[in-house]
This record gives C-alpha cells, sequence and structure tokens, in this order.
C-alpha cells in the first residue's frame, strides 16, 4: 500500500505485508530496551531533528507517574505515539488510563487523550514514518515494518 508523502524529505514507501516474526521481535525489544534514558535526554536537548519527547503516563497498579522518552511521530497534522513490539508495560498503562501528558523540549506541558489507531491507511502512515526517522531507528524500523504492522500498537494523541 503506498502512503501519501505528507513530510518534506521522506520518500513515499510501500509497507510489506503484515507478518508477527520472532526475529524482529527479539531485535525490536533489545533495541528500544539499550536506549539509555540519560543519552536520549541528551541527544534530544542538541537535535531538534530527533523526534523524541516526554511523556508521563501513569501506572495502572500504582497510580504512580512514570516519565518515559518516546518517539513523537507526527503525520498529517495529528500527534501518535507508539510501541513497535505491542503490549510493553508504558502500552498497558497507556490504555488504562485513556490520556498522557507530553512535555516538549521547551518544557511545556498538554494533557492529551490517547486512541488507538485500528489496522488501516491512519496506521500504516504512522509505521511508514518511523523508517523514516534519523539512523538508526528508521534503518531497523523500516526492515521491520512487516512485523511492526502485525504487533505495534499505535495511540493517536488529541486535546
Amino acid at each position: 500500500m503506498a502512503i501519501p508523502n505528507d513530510h518534506p524529505g521522506r520518500p513515499q514507501v510501500a509497507l510489506p505485508p503484515a507478518h508477527e516474526s520472532r526475529f524482529w521481535h527479539v531485535v525490536l525489544a533489545g533495541f528500544v530496551r539499550s536506549a539509555p534514558t540519560p543519552i536520549m535526554r541528551r541527544v534530544r536537548a542538541r537535535d531538534p531533528n530527533v523526534p523524541i519527547d516526554e511523556f508521563v503516563i501513569v501506572g495502572r497498579r500504582t497510580g504512580i507517574e512514570r516519565h518515559d522518552l518516546l518517539n513523537h511521530v507526527q503525520v498529517a497534522g495529528h500527534d501518535y505515539v507508539g510501541h513497535p513490539n505491542g503490549s510493553s508495560q508504558w502500552v498497558r498503562n497507556l490504555v488504562a488510563a485513556g490520556a498522557l501528558t507530553m512535555i516538549d523540549r521547551a518544557g511545556t506541558e498538554r494533557r492529551l487523550a490517547a486512541t488507538e489507531v485500528p489496522d488501516g491507511p491512519e496506521r500504516d502512515a504512522v509505521i511508514a514514518w518511523t523508517g523514516g526517522m534519523p539512523r538508526p531507528a528508521g534503518t531497523i524500523y523500516g526492515a521491520a515494518a512487516g512485523h511492526i504492522r502485525a504487533a505495534g500498537r499505535y495511540f493517536r494523541l488529541e486535546g
């Protein structure tokens, strides 16, 4: 499926068919876990092209606010977050809470409702966008796009 290109500098891509892969599950889990928060904070502060923002999600069992640095995907004027392997702890917390707080680079906080995006063109556009992120993330997400289509969970943020 061809995805409309609404972001300058990102090529139009056709995503592979959805197919869950144990290999890509392990690679993506390792990649996501290996990104140390202090380094990601420094990268976020220094490079405005890196699409990372801080998100605060309330724990479903504890009620404690959890701060996570996540990819802030922007497609066709909408904001999204998601996990390429699906149900991580922060995803489970977000589903339970139904909303999060985004803290942008300037420190501005916005409370946003989160709605899971079902399979279809909108979700495919979000997945395609992640394949155009700066290296190494974009390279990995692009190669794993079929797995991400099958396993990933993405949320539209509105508020």
